[in-house]
């Protein structure tokens, strides 16, 4: 039986189980954890899990249960083997839980460890060489569509640059860009 469970329009979860003693309250229970570790974030989009008896004559009770967590950037797998359904299913969720919270806390860590730029090289190159190092297959026009806002939050972004040189640089583009479209 497959079905997909949606509480919350971004979070589809699908749900495999050949066993018929899975019932709503184990499914309400996983789409609860889900949702409650998505809230607040954008990165989680999806899961799939699955629930497998795997027993043989030397294990009569033996549960596989396999999660697969559709993250950005990179999707999250989880696979518990247990004895009970409900149990497998909780360390599985939890299991996933942990890897989830080092994952975004190992992306925050990255993400708090700007690039430095050497500010005063930045100060010294032209308006038009800058224009060649940050945007040189960008169309002009595109650039000043964009603005001066949008420009500089990309290069801060994109660049790792402090406000003041991205806000430096970005004036310089859009000084030249106005000049080479008005020459034309």
């Amino acid at each position: 039986m497959q079905e997909e469970i949606k509480k919350n329009a971004n979070l589809k979860i699908e749900f495999y189980s050949e066993i018929s003693s899975v019932g709503d309250d184990v499914r309400k229970k996983v789409r609860d954890r889900l949702e409650d570790l998505a809230v607040g974030h954008t990165d989680i989009i999806g899961a799939s899990l699955a629930v497998e008896d795997i027993a043989g004559e030397e294990t009569p009770f033996l549960y596989e249960v396999r999660l697969v967590l559709y993250m950005r950037p990179e999707n999250i797998a989880v696979v518990e083997k247990g004895e009970t359904i409900r149990k497998t299913i909780t360390d599985t969720l939890s299991a996933t839980e942990r890897l989830v919270r080092k994952e975004r806390t190992r992306r925050k860590e990255i993400s708090h460890q700007p690039v430095k730029k050497e500010p005063d090289e930045l100060y010294k190159a032209s308006p038009e060489e800058l224009y060649e190092t940050y945007t040189p297959s960008r169309d002009p026009r595109s650039l000043l569509d964009d603005g001066r806002s949008q420009l500089a939050s990309e290069m801060m972004m994109e660049e790792g640059m402090e406000q003041e040189a991205a806000y430096y640089i970005t004036d310089q583009i859009l000084e030249y860009v106005e000049d080479k479209i008005s020459a034309s």
